[in-house]
């Protein structure tokens, strides 16, 4: 039988302690985390994040089953990851067309037995988080 409640995830990236929104302070992947500033400057809530999701579904940083973790980490190789609220993600993926057309970009959400859970997931390619970072700070600076 296949163990869909695996051990705890492990953090697999280095980290770095940033102060989110309401002060609390949070380990974000070093990678992510001129991303993770840039969505929460312009309000986005950001729920989790990873700098390579194939990395961390290898190394047992996700919740995935053991014996998934080799093809699922393949296919989710070299894919940074963020986790948002829905209308977040919608406005987001709209805000990131010009990065992300032509390029590995796939949103998910949870349907859940009543409906859609309340986050989505984007996967993206981790080569770009530099680009979205920019992209996000020059429309907060144009908000301005």
């Amino acid at each position: 039988m296949v163990d869909f409640r695996p051990s705890r995830p492990v953090q697999v990236h280095p980290t770095r302690v940033v102060t989110a929104p309401g002060g609390k302070t949070v380990r974000v992947d070093e990678l992510m985390v001129p991303l993770v500033k840039a969505l929460w400057a312009l309000g986005y809530t950001s729920v989790m994040c990873c700098q390579d999701a194939g990395q961390a579904i290898r190394a047992g940083g996700t919740r995935t089953p053991m014996e998934h973790r080799p093809l699922y980490g393949d296919f989710y190789e070299g894919l940074a990851w963020v986790t948002l609220p829905i209308d977040d993600m919608i406005r987001l993926r709209a805000l990131a067309q010009p990065v992300a057309e032509y390029r590995r970009w796939m949103a998910s959400a949870p349907i859940r037995q009543g409906g859609m859970g309340p986050w989505a997931s984007l996967h993206f390619p981790a080569d770009q988080i530099g680009d979205l970072a920019k992209l996000l700070r020059n429309a907060h600076h144009d908000a301005s």
